[in-house]
């Protein structure tokens, strides 16, 4: 199982969608979790600061982060409980790193994915992550 966690600044809402405009980091990270949740063998979660505050203070490495650098430091990702990103979401490209799965942007036409080879969709399989059809990709 590989388990992407990140760990939130207190946040209104987890979709990026409330205020005055909308961020496209937070609708980007709400939509990548719920496609990862999707595949078997992964999972994702995401910590808000003031939803769940037990949550940072369990895990040694964000609480350590946030005694060094305080606030600043988040939001912090992690793999497996390795600390790979602080202080700004990760991108598509480094989550695809990070967890060893291709994810594109929806609508996007890359050859290399489900479209295309599947070698690097979901472990080399489309099922579960294109739905087995060649119409997109995670």
């Amino acid at each position: 199982m590989i388990k992407l966690e990140i760990f939130e600044p207190a946040l209104c809402c987890s979709t990026g969608v409330c205020g005055p405009s909308a961020n496209d980091d937070l609708m980007m990270i709400t939509s990548l979790v719920t496609t990862v949740n999707t595949i078997d063998g992964y999972e994702a979660v995401r910590y808000n600061l003031s939803g769940d505050p037990q949550a940072f203070v369990n895990n040694k490495n964000v609480t350590a982060i946030l005694q060094e650098k305080q606030a600043e430091a988040l939001p912090i990702t992690l793999v497996n409980g390795e600390v790979k990103k602080t202080g700004e979401y990760p991108t598509l490209e480094e989550i695809s790193d990070y967890m060893e799965v291709k994810f594109v942007m929806a609508g996007a036409s890359d050859k290399e994915c489900c479209g295309g080879t599947n070698e690097d969709c979901c472990g080399g399989s489309n099922e579960g992550c294109c739905g087995g059809s060649d119409s997109g990709c995670c």
